[in-house]
């Protein structure tokens, strides 16, 4: 998903909104006519000499804004509305200020693509640059990161890979993005970081001579950035942060911030997930904003509600009915842990199938059946043997279909404790989410291998006597416990398919001692917090 994605929970409420967008409207001619600060607080499209047109296609950016909508559907809704305006394609039109006579282009899709992205951008800057403020003494030095355009600028290039003080003059000027299209980006370093990298000398730019075609001025401006964005975007964020204090209190000027990061992160989901590393590093920012409200629920023995209310903070919405068939008692129990989970993963469950769940007295496990075939289907129904009751009669009553991913989950109701039968309810569906989404399962497999590389196989039931079979191999690596690390596979195809369920499990299931555990583990606490906040079913 690059980029801000078309699927998602609104992130800001009406009068948030309101303040995030509060530039006001600018009237002009020529983007010249524009002074660079004046880009930082008004919202302004040249040759749009209409206060109606402008007011309308600011609403649609505030909306894409708001409500994650795409270009396409940012296009969708401005390109009829301007054409009917006659705002669209070539025409004639007189200069205000000079009365000069000449053709010029109105709207195109070009044209709606660079407001479209330039607004986006600086808006997740302004973001950026107020957390990169808040969190300078742990992260105090910014390292200037190259462009992933196809076409980089030589211009911006001298920067690549510089490290710079957050409070450098550097950054009031060139902080990305620093022209139309510009991809550049920051990455925040600790002292520890900055020295290892390497920490730059603040340049010395020379000013750059600009002569403003629309007044004959001589204007400059530093080198290696375009006249209207030599501006810091963070100077408006911090205006409007400052604005909605003193107008309405604290409390919703944290708020209005906390839309922004949400905002800032649906944004950056692409950057997020590239590798463990940024996944880590966006967990260990998300436990630095929460930690109180963590230490706090574990100090009542209660870590899961800390992460139910970072997630509802952070606008994962959960609460989802997952489909659920068998037993009226196993059903109801089932149906509501599950609701812990993001609902848009349980959603993407039930489109695939349906889980069948019946009760036991031994060890819980779970079996999936991907695309499950006709043939398969009508085999259980015939098997008299059969003693997974709850499948069978799921198949007889057509709650299966070709195609389907089937699940049968069966769960131990000889566990004394509560919180662990339900937290096992949480494991084994998580296998469920393994099988319907396996991008999501690819991220702890990948993390995995780069945990336990280099590490021999073990048997665990060596490594812990009389509870596992013989057959069951794990990499234990330093994880919280062993059967993190346990393998399906072999060397070539380890499928590591705990290290999903048994984090997923710790965080969100209630059982103390497991959340503890997996605490312990700095890394993939955050590793998994980051996922459970960030990662949306597509």
């Amino acid at each position: 998903m690059a980029g801000i994605t078309e699927k998602h929970k609104p992130l800001i409420n009406r009068e948030a909104r309101k303040h995030l967008t509060g530039k006001r409207s600018h009237i002009s001619f020529a983007w010249q006519d524009t002074a660079s600060y004046e880009h930082a607080v008004s919202f302004t499209v040249a040759k749009m000499m209409d206060e109606d047109m402008l007011a309308e296609t600011r609403a649609a950016m505030t909306d894409a804004l708001a409500n994650g909508t795409d270009f396409a559907a940012f296009k969708a809704r401005l390109k009829p509305y301007l054409m009917a305006r006659g705002w669209w394609g070539q025409a004639v039109m007189g200069d205000p200020d000079t009365g000069e006579i000449a053709k010029v282009q109105l709207g195109s899709t070009r044209r709606l693509r660079t407001i479209y992205h330039t607004n986006l951008h600086t808006a997740y800057a302004a973001g950026q640059w107020e957390r990169i403020q808040r969190n300078k003494k742990l992260f105090p030095y910014l390292k200037y990161i190259p462009s992933d355009a196809a076409e980089p600028r030589e211009s911006h290039k001298p920067f690549y890979g510089m490290v710079l003080p957050v409070d450098d003059p550097f950054w009031s000027t060139h902080f990305p993005p620093n022209g139309w299209g510009c991809k550049c980006n920051v990455r925040a370093l600790t002292r520890e970081q900055a020295e290892k990298t390497g920490i730059s000398k603040s340049p010395v730019l020379k000013d750059v001579e600009h002569i403003n075609t629309r007044t004959g001025e001589v204007e400059y401006y530093p080198e290696g950035v375009n006249p209207s964005f030599a501006h810091n975007p963070g100077d408006r964020l911090e205006a409007l942060l400052q604005m909605a204090q003193e107008k309405h209190g604290d409390a919703f000027a944290r708020g209005l911030l906390d839309d922004l990061e949400r905002l800032q992160a649906h944004m950056s989901t692409q950057r997020i997930f590239k590798d463990s590393a940024s996944i880590i590093a966006e967990g260990e920012r998300l436990y630095e904003k929460y930690q109180d409200i963590i230490a706090a629920a574990i100090q009542r023995g209660a870590g899961h509600e800390a992460i139910a209310e970072i997630m509802q903070r952070e606008g994962v919405v959960t609460g989802e009915a997952a489909r659920v068939v068998g037993a009226k008692a196993d059903v109801d129990e089932v149906i509501e842990i599950l609701r812990r989970y993001p609902a848009d993963w349980v959603q993407k469950s039930n489109e695939a199938g349906v889980t069948a769940v019946q009760s036991m007295n031994n060890r819980a496990f779970a079996r999936i059946y991907p695309n499950i075939s006709a043939a398969r289907i009508q085999k259980i129904i015939d098997d008299d043997l059969m003693i997974e009751k709850a499948l069978k009669q799921a198949a007889i009553s057509k709650q299966i279909k070709p195609g389907d991913t089937a699940t049968l989950l069966m769960r131990n109701i000889g566990h004394r404790d509560v919180a662990t039968r339900l937290s096992t309810h949480l494991h084994e569906f998580g296998h469920r989410l393994q099988a319907v989404m396996p991008e999501l399962d690819a991220l702890f497999a990948r993390y995995w291998e780069l945990r336990t590389k280099g590490e021999p196989m073990e048997k665990l039931a060596e490594i812990l006597p009389g509870r596992f079979r013989a057959d069951e191999l794990t990499k234990k690596d330093a994880f919280p416990h062993p059967y993190w690390g346990k393998i399906y596979g072999d060397e070539d195809d380890p499928q590591p398919k705990e290290m999903l369920t048994m984090s997923f499990q710790a965080l969100l299931g209630g059982d103390r001692e497991l959340f503890d555990l997996l605490h312990s583990d700095e890394a993939l606490f955050r590793f998994t917090l980051a996922v459970l906040t960030r990662w949306r079913a597509t």
